[in-house]
């Protein structure tokens, strides 16, 4: 009895490289160093470039054959988010590079031969999809050289200005649709919190940036992440504009952050209700007894049934003449390493106001938003020692 068998079908090339790359990743990496491990990373990260550059040739040819895909997808776009997992932009992307690499021939070869990377030659793509096939032969093997020499941001930068050379008109249109497109997203969770996102077009995202890069640098042994500093610092921008008075007046009043505290809140009295903060509603207490350290504040008289009955004036918490004292005392934040000028400050009482705490410069000291908070929400105290020397004791920590 004689049992015919078929033969297994060789992988092809593309899979034996796949096979090769898994193999890779069985390697025990404890043995590899710093040197070893840098070119193992630049060679992957190369074989990733070949691979995607691969799959785009191949994409193009499988778009070219009749037979539909055969999972019914609606494009080839489609088709790649579902079987490559892909994001749709990834797989759009990857289109475009399949579809224009055949008409550039000089970025094709560089790609195969490592000397740009996948994302160099998507921006070759995407500007010839831009500018047409005639002005990219003219420029393909210029703009390949330059490729050759930056990366990829400073190389978009580069076809950008080419695209305005000989397309103005088109890189207007382009231009003139990102700012239509200009948008900001915020929205209160149910939790209280705010979400904020949204695009910006060129020229806001620049003003943007400039105004923040001043106010996100890192403090001493700064902990916050660029993306936590970005928010501090897009929070002391709107508090500087709201203090500065430039704003156009809302119900005859200049805009401010508006807090109602109950006084047994503000005492930190057990068992007091948070306050209410007008546009995010209840906050924590501790949050409305930082705000009242340095606020305008205005008492109300309510009754029994929680109704106002009086108001009085206005007052300033630490008026000009006590805050020009206090700054001349200590010209800034007095948190340890810290050298956030007084312009970042607010005072803080050491003894709460609420609990008869005198607003005099003795029970006062100087906290940048940052450290104030980490005093009153982050559980740190002050401890005065001596008339211009103060100790800050961590959470948990014993008093000096």
């Amino acid at each position: 009895m004689s049992v015919a068998t078929a033969a297994p079908t060789p992988p092809t090339r593309a899979q034996a490289a796949l096979l090769a790359v898994r193999h890779a990743a069985g390697e025990d990496l404890e043995p590899l160093g710093a040197a070893a491990l840098d070119e193992d990373i630049d060679v992957l990260l190369r074989i990733s470039d070949t691979a995607q550059a691969e799959a785009a040739r191949r994409l193009r040819r499988r778009e070219q054959l009749p037979e539909p895909p055969a999972d019914g997808a609606s494009s080839s776009v489609a088709w790649l988010s579902w079987r490559c997992r892909m994001t749709p932009g990834r797989a759009a992307d990857l289109v475009c590079v399949s579809r224009r690499l055949a008409d550039l021939p000089e970025t094709a070869r560089a790609l195969r031969d490592g000397e740009i990377g996948f994302q160099h030659a998507s921006v070759m793509a995407h500007t010839a999809s831009q500018v047409g096939p005639g002005a990219m032969r003219e420029a393909e093997a210029d703009l390949v050289a330059e490729a050759r020499r930056f990366d990829v941001r400073r190389f978009s930068h580069l076809a950008r200005h080419f695209r305005e050379c000989v397309d103005a008109r088109g890189a207007l249109a382009d231009a003139n649709r990102d700012r239509e497109r200009s948008r900001v997203h915020l929205s209160q969770t149910l939790g209280g919190t705010w979400r904020l996102d949204g695009w910006l077009d060129v020229e806001g995202g620049a003003l943007l940036t400039t105004a923040l890069s001043p106010l996100m640098k890192p403090i001493p042994d700064d902990r916050r992440t660029a993306s936590q500093r970005r928010a501090e610092a897009m929070m002391e921008l709107c508090r500087r504009q709201l203090d500065g008075g430039g704003l156009p007046l809302t119900g005859g009043q200049r805009p401010h952050l508006y807090v109602s505290v109950p006084v047994e809140t503000l005492r930190g009295d057990p068992g007091a209700p948070g306050a209410e903060m007008r546009w995010s509603g209840p906050v924590v207490g501790e949050l409305a007894r930082r705000l009242h350290c340095d606020c305008v504040r205005t008492e109300i008289t309510v009754g029994p049934g929680g109704e106002p009955l009086a108001i009085g004036r206005p007052t300033r918490t630490i008026r000009g003449p006590l805050r020009t004292l206090l700054i001349a005392r200590d010209g800034g934040c007095r948190f340890p390493g810290c050298t956030r000028p007084p312009e970042w400050c607010d005072g803080h009482h050491i003894v709460r106001k609420a609990l008869g705490g005198p607003t005099v410069l003795e029970n006062l000291v100087l906290l940048c938003r940052f450290h104030h908070r980490c005093v009153h929400e982050g559980g740190w105290r002050i401890v005065r020692v001596s008339e211009h020397g103060f100790t800050f004791v961590p959470p948990g920590g014993r008093s000096p």
